[in-house]
C-alpha cells in the first residue's frame, strides 16, 4: 500500500523498485537504506525526507544508457509512406526517441511509432486559421485551387482541423474541369491541427496547370480565413495557392459535397496537398536515431545510435507513340517509352489494360483505324463483269449487314460505259422504309461513283439493309450468279449470299425511288455503301490517353492523363511495286519489294499477276510471298521458266491475275495494274584461257591469254609461286620448274566465272648417279644414272682415260703403279632444249680383294701396326669380328669393318702373348657365309 501511494502521489520523484525485499531508492540519501532495514521503515524515512528534505535526484553513476535498434519498411515507392518501428531496446520501457530531429514519446518495443511522408505542401505545419470551427450545419466540400511550377505527383490531401470538426472526412483531387482524379478517407485523425491522407496511387500533375484539392466535412464544420486570396496567393517551393481574380476565384466550396465550384469572399478553408517531384532512379533515405531515454530517465545520445535505410523506387512514367503512320483500316500498334521505373510495365490506356509491356517495343492495341470502309475495293469489279444491253430505267440494289453499329455516309455504284443520265442513290431498311437518298454529282465517265448523304444514317449491327441506285437508261454493270453460295465484304460489311436473307441482287423497273424487291439469277449489280464503324478507332475518337502505369516494383502512377497521343488516320494511296532486288548473274527468279505489306492471299500462285517483257521470250511460272503468321508479306519471289543468260533490258509488268485482281495491300487496296519495273541483264562470261610456254635452261616464260568476250572487264590471275596479275594477258616467268596451279576469275561487273588449269614445266634437268661397284681391280663396276629431265645425251668419263655415252654403263679398272687406286668419275647430261648439267665424284678401287689377316701387331702408339684387324673385307656383308685370350675370354668384338683391336680390355693393356681371332661374314659375290679363325701374337 505504501508503495502504491508513493507511486501515485510522488511520481515526480525517481526511484528504483524493491529488490530482495528491501527498497533501493537511488537519491543521495540511499545511505539510509544500506543497513538493510525492513521496507516499512524505509518508506517511513522516505516519506519524511520527501516532506521535509530536499528533492531526491537520480544518481547518474548508477544509470546505464539504453540502446536501441529501429527499422523501417523498405523498399517503398516514391510518395509512399515509411513505417518506423522500434525493433529492440535495452533499459526500461516505454522510451522517448528522437529520429531525424523529431521526438516520439512513450514508444514500446515492437511498436510502429511513426508513419512518415517526405512530400512537400503549401503551408507545411504552419498556418493559423482565423476561425477553426465555422459551422454551416450541413455537409460541405471545401477546397483550394493550386498550381505547381514543375511536373510532379500529388500523393495525398491535407486539411487543418478544429476541435469541433468531427466525423469522417474524405479528401479529393480534381482537375479544373471537375473530373475527380483521386480520393481517400482520412484515418487516425488527431483532435485538431493538420491532418493528412495519402492516395493509394500517386497522381501525376502537369506544370503550370490548375488543380483543386478539397475535403468533405460531413457536419459542415471547417477552418476559415475570409478575404485571404483577394490580393495575393501563397507560394512555397514549387507550389502556389492561387490568388483570386475575375476569371478564376479561389477559396471554393460546394454544399452537399462533390466538385467545389462556388466561392465566397475569396476565403481560405485551409486545404493543402502532399506533393513530390519526379525521381528518375532509385535512391536511399536514412532515418537516424540520435537520442533515446527510458522510463528511469536513463539517456543515450549520439550521431547515429541506430540507422534504418529505406530504398525508394521511382514512380514509373513515360510516353506512348504510334509505331508507324496510320492509314485507314490499319491495326494500331503503340510503343511505350519509359522515363523511369522498372519494366515490364502494366498500362491502362483509354480504360483498357495492357500487361507486360517492354519499354521501346511495340504492342497491339487490338484496334484498327477506319474513317470509312466499303464492301468492295476501289479496283473492283473484275474484268469478267458484263455491261448490260438493257436500256430500261431500273433501281438496282444489294442486301448487306454490318457486324457493328455505325453510320452509312453514302452510296456507291460502278458506272459502265453508256450508263448516262442522272443517277440517284438510296438506303432502305429491310421492310422498305427509305432511310436516305440523294443525287450523284460530278460523275466521271466510268468506274466507282460516290454519293455522300447530307446526314449520315445510323445503322445497327447484324441488321439487313438495302443500298440501291437508279439508272434511267439501264446500261448497268452486272455479274450473274455472283451471290449464289457466295458473299463479299470485309470484317465490318457483308453483302449477303442468296439464301441468307432471301435472294440477293435486287432490282425494280420503273421510276427512281422505288424499293427494289425482285431478284434474278443472284446477280451482283455492283452497288455499295460508304460506312464508318462506331466500335473501332475513328477520327471522332482519335486520342489515346495513358491513364496509369505500374512497374515491376509494384509502383503505380495515375494521371489525367499521364500522356495523350493523337492519332489521325489518313487515306493512304495504294501500295506500288517499290523495287526489285538487284538481279544477279543468270537469274531464274526476281525478288519484288514493297514499302508496305501485301496480302498473301492476293498473290496468284501461278504467277499470273506478272509478265516479263524483253529482247527474248521469258515466262513467269509462279509467285510466292514471304508470308508470316499475319498473312502479309513485304516481298514476292517471282519464278521464271529459264535463266536469263543473254544481255538485254527487261520490264516486269503487273496485271490482273487468275484470281481476278492484282495485289491487295493491308488496307485492301489494289496495286494499280500496268505498273512496271525495269531491270537489265548482262551476258554470262567464260573464264576459259589459253597459254604458250617458252622453255629455258634456268627460266621458263609462259604467256596466258583470255578473249575478253561478253564484256569482261575484270581479270584476277593466280599464276602459282605467289604470282598474281590483273592484266588480261599476263606473262609469267618461272625459275622453279614442275607443276603450276593456275586460276583465272573473270567478271563483267554482273556475271563472273572461274577457270583452273595445271601447267607442267617439264624441262626440269638434274644430274646424279649411283655406283654399284665391286671396287676391285679387273672387276666390272656398274654406274647408274639418276638424272631427270628430257635427256637426249649422256657423257661419262671414268677417270682412267676411257669414256661412255650409255645411260648406265659398266667399266673395269686396271691397276697400275703409276695410277694408284683413286679415280675422278665425271658424268654430264644434255636435254632436248640443249641444256647441260654435270657432276664429278671420286672413286677408290682396291688393288687386292683377297681378305688378309695379320699374324702379329704392336700396339705401341707409334702409329704403325697399332690396330689388329682384317684387310680387304670391303666385299663382305653381315660382318662380325671377335678376339679371345688364351683362357677363352672375349676381349674385343665389332661389326664395323673399319674398326680394329688396340690391345686393351676394359681400358687395361693386355699382356704380350698369343690370342685367337674369329671372323664371320657373307661374301657379296657368292652370297655364302664364311667362317674363319686363327691366332696372332701381341707384341709390346
Amino acid at each position: 500500500m505504501f508503495k502504491q501511494i508513493f507511486n501515485k502521489k510522488y511520481s515526480r520523484y525517481k526511484y528504483k523498485p524493491v529488490i530482495n525485499g528491501y527498497c533501493k531508492v537511488t537519491p543521495i540519501y540511499n545511505c539510509f537504506f544500506r543497513s538493510g532495514l525492513p521496507n516499512i521503515i524505509c518508506y517511513f524515512f522516505l516519506s519524511f525526507f520527501i516532506s521535509f528534505g530536499p528533492v531526491i535526484a537520480q544518481d547518474a553513476n548508477n544509470c546505464t544508457g539504453p540502446t536501441a535498434t529501429i527499422e523501417a519498411s523498405s523498399p517503398v515507392c516514391q510518395g509512399g509512406t515509411v513505417s518506423l518501428k522500434l525493433k529492440e531496446a535495452s533499459g526500461h520501457a516505454p522510451f522517448d526517441l528522437v529520429v531525424n530531429g523529431v521526438t516520439y514519446k512513450g514508444v514500446e518495443v515492437g511498436q510502429t511509432f511513426a508513419t512518415v511522408s517526405a512530400a512537400g505542401s503549401i503551408w507545411g505545419m504552419g498556418g493559423t486559421p482565423a476561425n477553426g470551427n465555422v459551422n454551416d450545419g450541413v455537409p460541405i466540400e471545401v477546397g483550394v485551387k493550386f498550381r505547381s511550377a514543375i511536373k510532379g505527383y500529388i500523393t495525398g490531401i491535407r486539411f487543418y482541423k478544429g476541435v469541433q470538426n468531427a466525423g469522417v472526412h474524405i479528401g479529393s483531387l480534381w482537375n479544373s474541369s471537375g473530373t475527380r482524379l483521386a480520393t481517400a478517407t482520412f484515418t487516425n485523425e488527431t483532435d485538431s491541427g493538420w491532418q493528412e491522407v495519402t492516395f493509394p496511387v500517386p497522381v501525376s500533375i502537369a506544370a503550370n496547370t490548375t488543380y483543386i484539392a478539397s475535403y468533405l466535412s460531413p457536419k459542415g464544420i471547417y477552418a476559415y480565413s475570409g478575404d485571404f486570396f483577394t490580393n495575393a496567393g501563397v507560394s512555397k517551393d514549387s507550389l502556389t495557392a492561387l490568388q483570386s481574380n475575375a476569371g478564376e476565384l479561389n477559396g471554393i466550396y460546394k454544399y452537399g459535397g462533390g466538385f467545389p465550384d462556388q466561392s465566397f469572399n475569396n476565403s481560405n478553408y485551409w486545404v493543402d496537398v502532399l506533393f513530390i517531384s519526379s525521381l528518375t532512379s532509385a535512391t536511399t533515405t536514412n532515418y537516424t536515431l540520435t537520442s533515446i531515454a527510458d522510463s528511469h530517465n536513463c539517456t543515450s545520445n549520439g550521431a547515429a545510435l541506430s540507422v534504418a535505410s529505406v530504398a525508394i523506387n521511382p514512380l514509373p512514367s513515360g510516353s506512348i507513340r504510334i509505331e508507324e503512320q496510320t492509314c485507314d483500316s490499319d491495326k494500331i500498334n503503340l510503343i511505350f517509352d519509359a522515363n523511369s521505373g522498372a519494366g515490364p510495365f502494366n498500362l491502362v490506356i483509354n480504360g483498357t489494360s495492357y500487361s507486360n509491356i517492354i519499354s521501346g517495343s511495340a504492342f497491339s492495341t487490338g484496334m484498327q483505324t477506319y474513317s470509312a470502309t466499303s464492301i468492295w475495293s476501289n479496283n473492283t469489279p473484275p474484268s469478267t463483269a458484263t455491261v448490260s444491253s438493257d436500256s430500261s430505267s431500273v433501281e438496282l440494289g444489294v442486301k448487306f449487314k454490318s457486324t457493328t453499329s455505325g453510320k452509312v455516309l453514302g452510296i456507291r455504284f460502278y458506272k459502265a460505259t453508256g450508263n448516262s443520265g442522272k443517277h440517284t442513290g438510296s438506303l432502305w431498311s429491310a421492310d422498305g422504309n427509305l432511310l436516305a437518298t440523294g443525287i450523284f454529282s460530278n460523275e466521271t465517265s466510268g468506274g466507282w461513283q460516290q454519293l455522300n448523304f447530307t446526314t449520315p444514317v445510323v445503322i445497327q449491327a447484324n441488321t439487313v439493309y438495302i443500298a440501291s441506285y437508279y439508272t434511267p437508261v439501264g446500261q448497268y454493270l452486272y455479274s450473274s450468279n455472283y451471290f449464289t453460295n457466295n458473299s463479299a465484304g470485309n470484317s465490318f460489311l457483308k453483302a449477303l449470299s442468296s439464301g441468307e436473307e432471301g435472294a440477293n441482287g435486287v432490282f425494280k423497273y420503273g421510276p427512281g425511288g422505288i424499293f427494289p424487291t425482285e431478284s434474278f439469277d443472284n446477280t451482283n449489280y455492283w452497288v455499295d455503301v460508304v460506312f464508318k464503324p462506331d466500335t473501332v478507332f475513328t477520327p471522332e475518337k482519335n486520342f489515346f490517353h495513358l491513364i496509369s502505369v505500374s512497374d515491376a516494383n509494384s509502383c503505380t502512377l495515375l494521371g489525367d492523363p499521364l500522356y495523350e497521343l493523337g492519332v489521325v488516320p489518313i487515306s493512304c494511296p495504294p501500295v506500288l511495286m517499290d523495287s526489285l532486288v538487284p538481279v544477279t548473274c543468270s537469274p531464274q527468279s526476281l525478288q519484288l519489294v514493297f514499302r508496305q505489306p501485301i496480302s498473301c492471299a492476293s498473290i496468284a500462285v501461278d504467277g499470273s499477276d506478272f509478265t516479263v517483257e524483253g529482247p527474248y521470250p521469258v515466262r513467269v511460272t509462279s509467285a510466292r510471298g514471304d508470308c508470316v503468321s499475319n498473312g502479309f508479306s513485304s516481298s514476292i519471289t517471282i519464278q521464271l521458266d529459264k535463266p536469263l543468260q543473254r544481255a538485254g533490258k527487261f520490264q516486269l509488268h503487273l496485271q490482273d491475275g487468275s484470281d481476278g485482281n492484282t495485289l491487295l495491300d493491308e488496307h485492301n487496296q489494289q496495286t494499280p495494274k500496268g505498273s512496271a519495273l525495269s531491270f537489265e541483264i548482262k551476258d554470262t562470261v567464260n573464264a576459259a584461257f589459253t597459254y604458250t610456254i617458252k622453255y629455258g635452261c634456268s627460266i621458263d616464260s609462259v604467256l596466258f591469254r583470255h578473249t575478253g568476250s561478253n564484256g569482261v572487264n575484270q581479270w584476277m590471275w593466280e599464276l602459282g609461286d605467289n604470282v598474281n596479275s590483273t592484266n588480261q594477258n599476263p606473262m609469267a616467268l618461272y625459275s622453279v620448274f614442275g607443276e603450276k596451279q593456275v586460276r583465272l576469275i573473270t567478271s563483267n561487273g554482273f556475271c563472273s566465272d572461274t577457270a583452273n588449269a595445271t601447267i607442267v614445266l617439264d624441262n626440269y634437268l638434274s644430274v646424279d648417279l649411283d655406283v654399284k661397284a665391286k671396287e676391285c681391280t679387273q672387276e666390272p663396276v656398274e654406274f647408274i644414272s639418276t638424272a631427270k629431265g628430257k635427256i637426249v645425251k649422256h657423257q661419262w668419263s671414268f677417270g682412267d682415260g676411257t669414256f661412255s655415252d650409255q645411260a648406265s654403263p659398266f667399266h673395269s679398272y686396271q691397276y697400275t703403279q703409276q695410277a694408284g687406286n683413286a679415280f675422278q668419275v665425271s658424268y654430264s647430261v644434255t636435254d632436248q632444249y640443249g641444256c647441260v648439267k654435270s657432276i664429278t665424284i671420286p672413286l677408290d678401287i682396291y688393288t687386292n680383294c683377297t681378305v688378309y689377316i695379320p699374324n702379329a701387331f704392336t700396339p705401341t702408339g707409334d702409329g704403325l701396326n697399332d690396330l689388329f684387324r682384317p684387310l680387304n673385307v670391303k666385299l663382305s656383308d653381315h660382318y662380325e669380328f671377335r678376339i679371345l685370350n688364351r683362357w677363352g675370354q672375349e676381349v674385343f668384338f665389332t661389326k664395323d669393318i673399319s674398326q680394329g683391336w688396340d690391345g686393351r680390355y676394359k681400358g687395361q693393356n693386355q699382356q704380350t702373348g698369343t690370342y685367337v681371332w674369329m671372323m664371320r661374314y657373307t661374301d657379296i659375290n657368292t652370297k655364302k657365309i664364311v667362317n674363319r679363325k686363327g691366332s696372332f701374337i701381341l707384341i709390346r
